[in-house]
């Protein structure tokens, strides 16, 4: 009987790891409509991350890694800004230490993406609602360019309203500006 308890132990803790489900989740974040993000941000833009640099800074009462990426902008759909703007984000990399945060947008250098963005104090910008306010670009043949879901997008606690992430994903540029016209008319 001694020798059965560790082998009984091990199948037991087999069979729980096997009941959990096989999708897990790195972070949850409520929900924003198309209409949530347009409402707060105070610049809708087509831009492409040109270069990126990361540094430890004091948030709050923790030292933390944020990444400034500059970003040229190819096209203004609602709001002001200049050719060139930067987005800070929070995580990155600095020497040889590594930071994640689970939700945030990571902008792709060189690939351009459709951006929600609201200035912070220091007149910077942070995309809105994290991953949910960056969509990257992708060539399409016939339509030009075509929007994916940000690569970062934690999984959504939906409630009433319907996600920008799926109401906005695999639609064409001009489909998604017509929708954000829409949602800033109201």
């Amino acid at each position: 009987m001694t020798r059965l308890r560790p082998v009984l132990a091990i199948s037991a803790v087999f069979g729980l790891l096997a009941a959990l489900p096989a999708k897990t989740f790195a972070g949850v974040a409520r929900a924003l409509s198309v209409d949530d993000l347009v409402t707060q941000s105070s610049l809708v833009t087509v831009g492409t991350p040109l270069s990126s640099q990361s540094q430890w800074e004091l948030i709050g009462d923790q030292k933390r890694i944020v990444t400034r990426t500059r970003v040229h902008i190819d096209q203004i759909i609602r709001g002001q800004a200049s050719s060139e703007l930067t987005v800070s984000s929070l995580g990155g990399r600095v020497g040889n230490i590594g930071q994640i945060v689970h939700g945030e947008a990571a902008l792709a250098l060189g690939r351009p993406g459709l951006m929600f963005l609201r200035a912070d104090q220091s007149a910077q910008y942070r995309v809105t609602g994290r991953s949910q306010g960056y969509f990257p670009l992708r060539a399409d043949k016939q339509v030009g360019w075509r929007l994916a879901v940000s690569p970062g997008l934690s999984h959504l606690v939906v409630g009433k309203v319907r996600p920008a992430a799926s109401e906005l994903a695999g639609l064409s540029l001009r489909e998604a500006m017509v929708r954000i016209g829409a949602a800033a008319r109201r």
